[in-house]
């Protein structure tokens, strides 16, 4: 999963859409880990988290891209200051054809991205959560995959 090239040409969307856009940390940069599995669709779950990133992140705003080792596992953070999730969507998030609203207009797109997210995950031996504070406070996803 090549997430820092991928962070990389996303920063070119984000600059044109006003994203703030922050230099890579050298811990994104470091490699933590080799997953197995099939590496297009590893990366199209990074693809997915940072095209929802920037979808949903305002001009002004910024994503952050976090990769870490955790035992065993490889941990992919993909946090933005977005609109949010409300809570009582939250459990719903991974659904497909689910959407929930933005605050400034309707949804683009099927409402597949989350739902292919989970589930290439899960393939892959590993889980996807999501987390946000509510609307207007910015989402976080956060995914495991074991690492060989």
């Amino acid at each position: 999963m090549n997430v820092p090239g991928l962070y990389l040409s996303y920063t070119r969307t984000k600059r044109t859409k006003g994203v703030l856009s922050a230099t890579p940390t050298p811990e994104l940069l470091t490699p933590v880990g080799f997953v197995q599995g099939d590496a297009n669709r590893l990366q199209q779950i990074a693809s997915n988290l940072l095209s929802n990133a920037v979808k949903f992140t305002p001009a002004g705003g910024g994503i952050r891209v976090e990769t870490a080792r955790d035992g065993n596992l490889v941990r992919v953070i993909v946090e933005d200051t977005g609109c949010g999730i409300a809570p009582e969507f939250l459990p719903y998030v991974f659904e497909p054809f689910r959407q929930s609203s933005r605050l400034d207009e309707r949804p683009e797109g099927l409402g597949l991205g989350l739902t292919l997210v989970r589930h290439l995950t899960q393939l892959h031996g590993g889980t996807v959560t999501a987390h946000s504070d509510g609307l207007g406070r910015g989402a976080r996803f956060v995914v495991h995959l074991t690492t060989t």
